[in-house]
């Protein structure tokens, strides 16, 4: 988990992802919703798509700061979107920090409202909730691949 563990959210804002404990990989390991880039047998990349009450959700994407800009990033996006599309949801949402924001735009997210469905259920836990989130909603219509 250290891998992850240096972009959980932190009081000061710095961070860019909710804590994960070992339980909540596994089980999106099992569904099937885990995805890593490795290279020479080391984790290099990482992202998830979970699914609550109707809503898709594209989570947990990041990048080892070497190979950023590689095109890893964009390759575990079409695999979330995907994904999702196989599932049947029509739509993949994800929240970004305002530095992640074009890589979205160009990935063909759009602008959205956060669903009432990720406020219920993460929002609560998020260090930042009472500070001020500063994270962007967007969102893919799945339609758009076809």
């Amino acid at each position: 988990m250290g891998f992850i563990d240096q972009y959980i959210f932190r009081e000061d804002g710095s961070g860019s992802l909710l804590p994960l404990n070992e339980d909540k990989v596994k089980y999106a390991i099992d569904k099937g919703g885990f995805f890593v880039a490795e290279s020479e047998n080391n984790v290099i990349g990482c992202c998830s798509i979970v699914g609550y009450n109707g809503i898709a959700e594209l989570r947990t994407l990041v990048v080892y700061p070497k190979y950023k800009r590689k095109g890893i990033g964009s390759t575990l996006v079409e695999t979330c979107k995907n994904k999702a599309r196989e599932i049947g949801y029509e739509s993949l949402y994800a929240l970004v920090k305002p530095d992640a924001y074009d890589f979205f735009r160009k990935q063909g997210f759009e602008d959205t409202q956060t669903p009432p469905e990720k406020m219920e259920k993460d929002c609560l836990e998020c260090p930042l909730y009472n500070n001020g989130c500063n994270e962007i909603p967007i969102v893919f219509r799945l339609d758009n691949l076809r």
